[in-house]
């Protein structure tokens, strides 16, 4: 039987944007990791109107992603540099003595602005660097709205097992808020319905204040 992941998906694009009314909702098609992602959703943004109330849906985000996308993708909302999450490495402690934590942030991306903060939306299917986004969108002042994520517990490392045929994937570090809550704890704020096309309807953009 192949391993999960060697399979490959349907091919899908990155993200599919929706425009309707008064909102626009940018869903990401497990496309954190992807570098594709980037181009697409510069080519989202610059099409959205500044009067549009802006979704950010990462209800599809099972696979996480990389640390690339995500601040590409923050660096939107960003006018300085902002702290977005922290990392500790317990092994550093336990083979020296010496704890190690360090925090990282998103930096402002040159010609490319939204001052108007969007609304995350997350769910169960909302894994690894997805979490890390949502946390991070909801410490620069976004709203977080859904249900819990996967509360994966950190960031992860894949082995090669000696002899054997497959790979093994563990979590190496510990994430945090920049208020130093554990990602794997956050919850957002208020529930929503699991949303209709586009990842959102009417009613629920209503109930979550997207003003149309």
């Amino acid at each position: 039987m192949p391993s999960l992941y060697s399979l490959e998906d349907e091919p899908r694009p990155p993200i599919d944007l929706c425009i309707a009314d008064e909102m626009a909702v940018i869903r990401f098609n497990n496309s954190l990791g992807d570098m594709e992602t980037i181009e697409a959703f510069d080519r989202a943004m610059a099409g959205i109107p500044d009067d549009r109330s802006l979704f950010l849906d990462l209800r599809d985000t099972p696979s996480g992603g990389n640390t690339v996308v995500a601040r590409a993708i923050m660096g939107w909302f960003v006018d300085r540099p902002r702290v977005y999450q922290v990392h500790r490495r317990p092994v550093d402690r336990r083979e020296t003595g010496i704890a190690r934590q360090w925090q990282e942030q998103v930096l402002p991306r040159a010609g490319k602005y939204r001052a108007t903060l969007p609304t995350i939306l997350v769910g169960r299917w909302t894994g690894s660097m997805g979490e890390g986004l949502a946390i991070g969108m909801h410490a620069m002042g976004a709203e977080v709205r859904g249900s819990a994520m996967a509360r994966l517990k950190g960031a992860v490392e894949t082995f090669d097992v000696p002899g054997a045929t497959f790979t093994i994937t563990l979590p190496t570090e510990k994430l945090f808020s920049p208020s130093g809550q554990p990602r794997e704890q956050y919850l957002p704020t208020r529930a929503i319905s699991s949303g209709e096309a586009c990842g959102i309807s009417r009613s629920t953009a209503l109930a979550i204040g997207g003003g149309v």
